[in-house]
This record gives C-alpha cells, sequence and structure tokens, in this order.
C-alpha cells in the first residue's frame, strides 16, 4: 500500500522530543483522559438524569435507581472508546492529507494521545468498556474478547501502520513508534490511575464532586488544561521538527540535475 507522507522526497525526517513537548504531550493525552471518562459520565447523566461517581479511572455513569437496558448499556459503555477511536482516525486523516511537517507531526500526537494500544491490551487481558459492551450479547467471555480484539485490530491497524510508515522516514523511527505505543501508557497507569487514585483514597480533595468527579479529578484537569495550553504550539514541532538532507541523496540529484542540463544544452545546440 502507498501511503502519501507529507515530508520531501529524499529526505530524513529530524525528531526533536524537548522537554516543553513532553510536557504538551503528556497534558493533552491527561485531556483525552478525561473526554474518554467524561464522555461515559455525560452519556449516563443524559439517560437517568443524574450524575453518577467515578474517580479517575473507575467510572459508574449508572445510578442505582436508574433502570438499565441493553441499548443503554452499548451507549453507555461505548461513549468513551469513541473518543479515542475517533482522535485516531482524525490523527490519520490529518497526516494523510498533511501539507508540512507540522501537520504530521499533529496527526501523529493526536493517533497516539488517544492510547490506540491501551484498548488492544485491556481487551487482551479480558476487560475494557469493549469487553463490557460484547459480553451484553456474547454470553461466552472467550468468545467475547475474540470478538473485540478483532474489532479492535481492525478499528486501529490502519491508524497505526500509518504511523509506522511516517516514523520509519526518520532515524530510530521504530524506537520512537514503539515509545509512543507505550510509554504514555505505563505513565498514565503509574501517575493518574495508582497515584492519583491512592490520594483519593487517602481523602485528599475528595469532596465536594462536581458533575461526578471529586475536586482532586477537577484540579488535576485544570492544571493538565493551564499545561497544554501554555506549550500546545510544541506538539506541531516535537514529532517530527525538520527534513535533514541526506548526503548521498544529494550527491543523487545533483547528478540527475548535471545529466537534465547536459540534455537540454545538446537539444538546443
Amino acid at each position: 500500500m502507498s501511503i502519501p507522507i507529507a515530508t520531501d522526497r529524499g529526505h530524513v525526517n529530524k525528531t526533536s522530543i524537548t522537554i516543553p513537548f513532553i510536557l504538551a504531550f503528556i497534558s493533552l493525552r491527561h485531556l483525552f483522559h478525561e473526554l474518554h471518562e467524561f464522555a461515559h459520565m455525560v452519556a449516563g447523566r443524559l439517560y437517568c438524569g443524574t450524575w453518577g461517581t467515578r474517580d479517575f479511572n473507575n467510572v459508574h455513569p449508572i445510578t442505582a435507581t436508574c433502570d438499565s437496558s441493553a441499548i443503554m448499556g452499548v451507549v453507555v459503555g461505548l461513549a468513551g472508546p469513541m473518543v479515542n477511536y475517533t482522535a485516531t482516525w482524525i490523527g490519520a486523516a490529518i497526516i494523510r492529507n498533511a501539507k508540512n511537517s507540522a501537520d504530521t507531526s499533529i496527526g501523529l500526537v493526536l493517533i497516539f494521545c488517544s492510547l490506540p494500544i491501551a484498548r488492544l491490551v485491556t481487551a487482551l487481558f479480558g476487560g475494557g468498556d469493549e469487553i463490557g459492551v460484547a459480553r451484553i450479547f456474547i454470553t461466552n467471555p472467550l468468545v467475547a474478547r475474540l470478538v473485540v480484539i478483532v474489532l479492535i485490530v481492525s478499528i486501529l491497524f490502519y491508524p497505526l501502520l500509518l504511523a509506522t510508515k511516517t516514523l520509519s522516514r526518520q532515524s530510530h523511527g521504530t524506537w520512537h513508534f514503539v515509545g509512543f505505543l507505550f510509554i504514555p501508557m505505563f505513565i498514565e497507569g503509574l501517575v493518574v490511575l495508582l497515584f492519583c487514585n491512592y490520594l483519593l483514597s487517602e481523602g485528599l480533595l475528595n469532596t465536594p464532586s462536581y458533575v461526578g468527579a471529586p475536586l482532586l479529578v477537577i484540579v488535576v484537569l485544570l492544571v493538565a488544561f493551564l499545561v497544554f495550553f501554555l506549550f500546545r504550539k510544541h506538539l506541531s514541532t516535537g514529532v517530527i521538527k525538520q527534513p535533514v538532507r541526506s548526503a548521498g541523496i544529494t550527491n543523487f540529484q545533483e547528478g540527475i540535475n548535471v545529466s537534465l542540463h547536459q540534455k537540454n544544452s545538446v537539444c538546443e545546440s
């Protein structure tokens, strides 16, 4: 499959992953995390009329007084993952139509900030929103897991292939791809899911609650938004900063130019 990449032909891309880029990326990743969780909460609020409860990742959007149904389970269950998949495909579309390296970087950031590998890893271990929705229709847990894995791979295959081909144009591209896939997932697991939930369990800012979320969740969200606002411009230069011409390719192109010049001279004479 031929996939166009918005870089100059015969150029190798230079990566510039700086501290400001890392801060912008991590903060945007947390904003995506909260969009995912709040999508569940909003869907439950629209259905039940009241807010559910949550911490940093354990979301209970359906209240005890709300009558549940299969349709409700599907809508509330898929509301979160749809945020991830939509962002992934928007990122892929930006890369496909990118006119410069800044567009390409933004597309890659959207793909990796949606944490695509987490959707697959969670399903492989039998968890995740997609498994919960599948179990509404498929009683066999193994069959439900296999179906979900196939669906997730189908959804993520093209965006991740596009990201792989894009990063392959720079030195150590494979390592960058693996790093962007897994490191954000580990950071979120350690900092947000473990440490922040631990602070909540110890009573730090666990009240009052706004839109179903403890105060600590809101505070961390506001901090993430502030950091993202301050460093957002670095996202367009952090993954692929600028094309760097290869010396070998330069010599090859110069040779072609000389040959064309000689051909034109012969034609004119």
